[in-house]
């Protein structure tokens, strides 16, 4: 008979040690007399206490991790969800809005939505079988969503595209975890991030897969709770961030700035009205309302305004007053992060009879030389106009001794200007006049061709 090793069973020539009879091969009791047989048993391989404590070590640190993953697939699922809504609008609500487009366009705008649907449905079928690709694709994915985003909306910062910036940083966390999910799955092949359900008659009740799944519930009721405890504090983390950009960032109410012209008028500060041109008190419209304001002699004080309306639409607003002598609108524009005065309508100006100052024009047009004329000039513009002036009389040699005038016809006044035609000889001359506050001025003459 050729020896046993140890971890091999009986002999087929084994007895029974009480009766002596020969007991079956690998029988623990004789078939006789029932007495237990001294039956060697195989020896199992030992397992070092190194070895089950990592092997353990990994288990734990697969359970902590894995949940990532199982996030990720939410993740995309919920993607999946809003790109069905897009091809949705796309083919429904944005249908007419995409009639307006070209054939390219309207191509670019189904491609990119059903781009999206197809690699949000791939992601969510396939990240458990390839953890690590599919991370990173929506890693990349979120990335260019949120760049371009940002870059479309000039650096604003909605509250969608503040949940799309905390989806990248997710996702890139999540690349990490996700590498680390497939090398523990890689060292032991027994690990599983989703496990096979056990079939009906495989079950037993109260035994330890029961208790496990038991476990497995309670630890998903917890890692949900945490979950829903964390996204409530992200989710108002968020929503406080975007009121603060949005506070920060928000341009001031078209109520204030009315307000503040309402103020500079009721405290007579014509120069404070002017800075608020766009460009400033030094721009076209600044200076033109500097100057209507002289010429109605209001330098030293606005008149009084009475009922005051506006209208607020979008980036347009529009301030009228009740005057004395008619109303004034002012409108506005939010240009960028502030608000500027466009434009300041007065009423028309009132001027009295011109008459007066043709009859003073008369008697300085007959007197010698040319300084009566030249007094007729405003002292502002009395250099200017008047050696022009000068030089149109001596072309004529008129500059000591001028013909006689004739009768004159006077045109309308309008918005405080009046031309006058009175008649030189066989000819006439055109003079202009220009009111400001409290008389009539020369502003220009114009004599007969030579």
């Amino acid at each position: 008979m050729s020896e046993r090793s140890e971890e091999e069973g009986p002999s087929a020539t084994s007895s029974c040690p009480a009766c002596g009879k020969a007991a079956a091969p690998g029988a623990g009791f004789c078939t006789h007399c029932g007495e237990p047989l001294d039956v060697p048993r195989p020896r199992r391989a030992r397992r070092t206490g190194g070895d089950a404590a990592e092997r353990a070590r990994s288990r734990h640190e697969f359970g902590r991790v894995k949940s990532v993953v199982l996030t990720v697939r939410s993740v995309f699922l919920a993607g999946v969800v809003y790109a069905i809504v897009l091809v949705a609008l796309a083919h429904t609500v944005d249908a007419k809005a995409l009639g307006g487009l070209g054939a390219g366009a309207r191509t670019a705008v189904f491609v990119l939505v059903y781009g999206n649907l197809l690699l949000t449905s791939a992601g969510a079928l396939l990240v458990l079988r390839a953890p690590l690709v599919w991370t990173v694709v929506g890693a990349c994915y979120w990335t260019l969503d949120a760049a371009l985003n940002l870059w479309l909306g000039d650096f604003a910062l909605p509250p969608g595209l503040l949940v799309k910036m905390f989806l990248t940083v997710a996702f890139w966390f999540a690349v990490g975890q996700a590498a680390r999910v497939e090398r523990l799955m890689a060292a032991d092949p027994t690990l599983q991030i989703v496990r096979k359900r056990i079939r009906p008659e495989q079950r037993v009740a109260g035994g330890v897969a029961d208790q496990a799944r038991g476990r497995l519930r309670a630890d998903r009721r917890r890692a949900l709770l945490g979950r829903l405890r964390l996204g409530g504090i992200v989710v108002l983390a968020l929503v406080g961030l975007g009121f603060a950009v949005r506070a920060l960032t928000a341009p001031p109410t078209a109520d204030a700035v009315l307000a503040r012209f309402t103020e500079h008028w009721q405290q007579r500060d014509v120069d404070a009205i002017a800075a608020m041109f766009d460009g400033g008190a030094e721009s076209v419209a600044a200076r033109d309302w500097l100057e209507a304001v002289a010429r109605r002699g209001w330098r030293a004080g606005l008149p009084a305004t009475g009922e005051a309306t506006n209208e607020v639409r979008d980036d347009r607003a529009v301030l009228q007053f009740a005057l004395a002598d008619g109303a004034m609108r002012a409108g506005f524009a939010r240009l960028g992060q502030s608000w500027r005065l466009q434009r300041l309508e007065l009423p028309p100006l009132v001027a009295p009879d011109v008459v007066p100052a043709i009859e003073q024009f008369r008697q300085a047009w007959a007197a010698r030389g040319s300084d009566a004329l030249l007094a007729m000039l405003r002292p502002e513009s009395r250099d200017r106009l008047g050696s022009a002036t000068v030089r149109l009389l001596e072309r004529h040699q008129w500059g000591e001794q001028r013909p006689a005038l004739g009768d004159f016809t006077a045109g309308p006044v309008r918005q405080g200007r009046a031309k006058v035609f009175m008649v030189l000889g066989d000819d006439e001359i055109s003079v202009g006049f220009e009111y400001w506050h409290p008389r009539w001025w020369l502003a220009s003459l114009t004599l007969p061709r030579q």
